[in-house]
């Protein structure tokens, strides 16, 4: 063996124990952790280094990783630092080798809250305009937040700024506060103002009642009683047993005298010197009318419901007394007014109350007594089919007065008001029956006009019938603008006016009046001109009587 032979076997045992001895230096695995401390209270603004206990002490892989529950409590960085930011309570962690251990950070309140407030005036007697100023100081000194808000319970006699300078309005109290805007609950202080003036106001409430103008009572002078006011007696919508007028204005309720508060416990003195603004209040005496309890009949509104308790066993005059518009929907039943002891008056309270039908269908059928279309009410319905807003049959009255009005409606149909019967009579003593839209389709009969007698009479004494129009598409119609009056029915007009109705036939056929048409078979007869009220007519004079113009 020569000597390179030797020298090469012996470098290979060297690498050999040189490998075996690098193989040994194993890695030492992280059993558990810890972090110092576990707990730790750090003030706002304040930080702290936090540490890792790892075990066994010489674990290979001490790589750790930082984490906070609430970065807005306390902030931690990479190398374990805690900042506290705000009062509260956060979790910090650490991550090391798949392990978790964390110490509670607590960030304690270090606020100084405000605990009194106190004013260099507590009272102060000022003119109108005058300006000053008060200074808050709040205890302790130290206070976190030391500022105040300021508030004036009664800015319509003295004001303050957000500064504490107070600003004399008008004459009266108020009172003056500081709140501070850093305490636990409410701290504050007051100061109590007294703005005097050479004059005050004295406003009255009078609940409804007529309105009372301001007087303006000199400084320690005495408040003239004013002319004691009125109020007219509210009346409840619903119905009533005989005659009830809800707009009558001398239905009043009693004048109880002035009180110097809403509740009307405190009457007041009219030899008290007046020496501040204020307000006195009307009482009011007398009992409220109630309408009767119709609550057992059926109907789905008022008026439903009090047609069907009156074609009960009732008997006299009864008011329905509308506060509201009704509507009455195609689910409804028709209103079916059939008492002929029964004499049942609408009337609006206070303004307009309409009743309106969107349903195809009659808006009251009156098969036995009497109707009165009173103040305040209108009538109107959309798509009426062919039908009629009342249909006036047997022995029942229609009677129009003043303030009522049948109005707008539209639809196919033979009119809006039909007497049905040789003893049904329409009686117009007032009102309007004005802008209808009315179309008579070639299914629908022959004759239609706003008021369409095709048996009783129609007795025209006042109101209007005006800016109707009516069209036919009937192959045979007899149409009018204002009035149709049949075969051996009357009309008797002693005043009122019909005037500047339009009526029209597609077809070019059949009979035509604008303003009224009687057909008095073989013969019919027309009215095209406007009449006024003084124009008066009869279908007895026809022939006779120049206004008629026969076709």
């Amino acid at each position: 063996m020569n000597c390179n032979s030797i020298f090469n076997i012996a470098l290979a045992a060297l690498s050999f124990v040189g490998l075996q001895s690098c193989n040994s230096m194993e890695e030492v695995a992280v059993q558990s952790i810890a972090v110092s401390p576990e707990e730790k209270t750090v003030p706002v603004g304040e930080s702290v280094q936090l540490s890792v206990v790892f075990t066994p002490e010489n674990a290979t892989n001490q790589r750790v990783v930082w984490t906070t529950d609430d970065e807005a409590v306390a902030t931690v960085d990479e190398n374990g630092v805690v900042t506290a930011v705000a009062m509260g309570e956060t979790m910090i962690s650490a991550l090391a080798s798949g392990f978790r251990a964390q110490c509670r950070v607590t960030v304690p309140d270090n606020t100084v809250y405000v605990e009194s407030v106190s004013l260099d005036e507590t009272a102060l007697t000022m003119e109108i305009g005058d300006r000053r100023t008060l200074v808050a100081t709040v205890t302790p000194s130290d206070a976190t937040d030391p500022s105040v808000e300021w508030s004036s319970d009664n800015t319509a006699v003295a004001t303050v700024s957000g500064t504490g300078e107070i600003t004399a309005v008008a004459g009266g109290t108020a009172n003056i506060t500081a709140t501070a805007v850093l305490a636990k609950g409410t701290v504050s202080a007051s100061c109590a103002v007294t703005v005097v003036a050479s004059e005050y106001n004295v406003l009255f409430e009078t609940f409804g009642g007529t309105e009372i103008q301001m007087a303006v009572v000199e400084r320690d002078g005495k408040l003239t009683r004013p002319q004691d006011p009125t109020r007219m007696i509210d009346v409840p919508e619903g119905l009533y047993e005989g005659q009830m007028d809800p707009n009558d204005e001398t239905r009043l309720y009693a004048f109880g005298g002035w009180y110097t508060d809403a509740e009307l416990q405190n009457e007041y003195d009219f030899d008290t010197p007046v020496n501040s603004s204020f307000t006195l209040y009307a009482k009011w005496e007398g009992e409220t009318p109630q309408p009767m309890d119709i609550s057992s009949a059926e109907g789905t509104n008022i008026v439903t419901q009090a047609i069907d308790w009156l074609n009960g066993d009732q008997t006299g005059e009864y008011t329905l007394v509308l506060a509201d518009d009704v509507e009455i929907v195609h689910s409804d039943p028709v209103p079916d007014f059939n008492n002929a002891g029964v004499t049942l008056t609408f009337v609006g309270k206070g303004q307009e109350r309409t009743i309106l039908s969107s349903s195809a269908g009659n808006m009251f059928v009156i098969r036995h007594g009497t109707f009165i279309l009173g103040e305040n009410v209108t009538f109107t319905g959309s798509a009426l089919g062919s039908f009629y807003c009342f249909d006036v049959q047997n022995d029942s009255h229609l009677i129009m007065q003043d303030g009522a009005k049948v109005a707008n409606c539209s639809g196919a149909g033979q009119g809006l008001i039909r007497t049905q019967s040789g003893d049904a009579t329409f009686t117009m003593k007032g009102g309007e029956i004005c802008d209808n839209t009315l179309t008579v389709a070639s299914s629908g009969s022959q004759q239609s006009a706003p008021v369409c007698v095709n048996w009783g009479k129609f007795i025209m004494e006042g109101g209007s019938i005006h800016d109707n129009t009516v069209s036919s598409s009937h192959a045979t119609p007899r149409v009018s603008g204002g009035v149709y009056i049949n075969n051996w029915n009357s009309m008797t007009k002693t005043g009122g006016e019909i005037r500047d109705n339009t009526a029209s036939s597609e077809t070019g056929a059949g009979s035509v009046g604008q303003q009224i048409l009687y057909y008095a078979n073989p013969a019919t007869w027309k009215v095209d001109n406007n009449l006024e009220a003084g124009d008066s007519l009869t279908t007895n004079e026809v022939g006779t009587n120049p206004l008629w113009v026969q076709l």
